[in-house]
């Protein structure tokens, strides 16, 4: 995904064989809401304590991140119409003066606290939200259309499923490494009985198959407060199942949205396609050299209030420097075509096409980008639009299948001329130029005063 399951950065699948395990990491430790960054080893010395906080698992429209709200914040941001995750536990928290916050130590205590969320307004109680079993899974092959949070009888039911796929898979992948020793043990039989070592093709018994990896993966089943709430500010707390209220559990609870929609680019040089630049929101001009071949990958994206986003991400987070909004792309833009406009030329239309880098044999580790054929069976490495930076400017934008312009998808392409790169050298020279002309002509006047005398 970017990582569809992101929490922490770091995967992880509940159960199952180890292979998927490692090769997926998906840390669903912290889709319950309840992950943070494992204790080094030096943090034992700092004193802990035991309090109560939430584990936050927030939706920002394409995946899960997790997060921490200790005692010492008192506002939790959340994305509207949306559904996050608050789950409230008690934990040992200590602070780790590195990132200036504080880290649970999920290890020596991880407690579930049962009871009702009260939802106020005007020190009102508008909803009370009772806790929830639910699990959520995506398909690594297709993760943006896949991801999916279960609740109830569906999340056990879709957890009980998971766990046989895995399961399934862990015994065939235990017959295939018996079948493959059986068949080596075989070929070196036949090779020992073959006239110089060759087996005949057609001796040759067939080699197992490996079983089909399940692409599915999943967090484990958990407990919290699912919160979907429209634009507004909100207060909450936890009333425990003894009718009294949890202390610390009240927080400020402000869920918000994008403020616009549009398109961001992903600007691959064809020269350094593994280094992209982003073209965030229809304000800003696309460099290119002139000549050069440039890629654009589009990506529908949404304009936030960069302090709220950034608190949303992470709680104990700061006002964020910078500017005040934040384009964030969520997911390719499907189903749309780009027209290209240049001066004195009608307008051309350009698909979206799938690529392939391709290593160049030899030993200077070059590559070339080229289209993908679909008959070699390769992934594509990237998809975009393919535009040739001539000598004039040119701007592109997105329509839709009905040929309606998409806002935000406007683009200028500025092609920069090279050739012409010493003018400005040769600008920011002339006044030092300039003043070696003047000294010299000063020492020439005071040689001749002194030849006077």
């Amino acid at each position: 995904m970017k990582r569809l399951l992101r929490f922490d950065r770091r995967p992880l699948v509940a159960t199952g064989s180890a292979q998927l395990a490692k090769s997926a990491v998906v840390c669903l430790a912290a889709v319950l809401g309840i992950a943070g960054p494992i204790s080094p080893a030096g943090a034992q010395s700092f004193p802990r304590e035991r309090a109560f906080v939430y584990g936050v698992t927030n939706y920002d429209g394409r995946l899960y991140e997790s997060a921490l709200a200790p005692p010492a914040v008192s506002t939790i941001y959340l994305l509207a119409n949306r559904t996050n995750v608050l789950a409230p536990r008690n934990t040992l928290i200590y602070f780790w003066p590195i990132t200036n916050q504080y880290q649970a130590d999920w290890e020596q205590l991880n407690e579930l606290v049962n009871g009702q969320l009260e939802v106020t307004q005007a020190d009102r109680v508008v909803r009370t939200i009772e806790l929830s079993e639910y699990v959520v899974q995506y398909d690594v092959s297709s993760p943006e259309d896949s991801l999916r949070m279960y609740l109830g009888a569906e999340a056990r039911a879709k957890f009980s499923e998971w766990e046989a796929a895995q399961a399934f898979y862990s015994v065939a992948l235990q017959s295939f490494y018996a079948a493959q020793q059986r068949w080596n043990d075989q070929v070196n039989r036949l090779r020992q009985q073959s006239p110089g070592g060759v087996v005949p093709a057609g001796a040759m018994p067939p080699e197992p198959q490996a079983p089909t990896q399940p692409t599915v993966l999943s967090s484990n089943p958990a407990r919290g407060f699912l919160i979907t709430l429209p634009v507004g500010q909100y207060g909450i707390r936890l009333r425990r199942a003894d009718g009294a209220l949890q202390p610390d559990s009240a927080k400020t609870l402000v869920m918000f949205d994008k403020q616009r929609d549009g398109i961001s680019y992903s600007v691959v040089p064809q020269t350094r396609w593994n280094a992209p630049e982003t073209s965030a929101d229809d304000s800003q001009i696309v460099y290119a050299l002139r000549g050069s071949t440039i890629y654009l990958q589009a990506f529908r994206a949404g304009e936030f209030d960069a302090s709220q986003y950034a608190r949303m991400l992470n709680p104990q987070e700061l006002a964020p420097a910078g500017p005040r909004n934040r384009w964030v792309p969520f997911e390719p833009a499907r189903g749309v075509r780009m027209v290209l406009r240049r001066a004195g030329a009608p307008p051309k239309e350009l698909a979206s096409q799938d690529f392939y880098v391709r290593q160049l044999p030899g030993s200077g580790l070059g590559y070339e980008v080229q289209l993908l054929d679909p008959g070699t069976g390769e992934r594509p490495s990237f998809t975009g639009f393919e535009i040739q930076v001539s000598d004039d400017d040119v701007e592109v934008e997105l329509v839709d299948a009905a040929g309606s312009a998409i806002p935000g998808s406007q683009r200028r392409v500025v092609a920069l001329n090279t050739s012409q790169v010493w003018v400005p050298y040769g600008l920011s020279l002339a006044p030092l130029a300039i003043g070696m002309i003047v000294v010299a002509q000063r020492r020439r006047a005071v040689r001749r005063v002194k030849v006077a005398e």
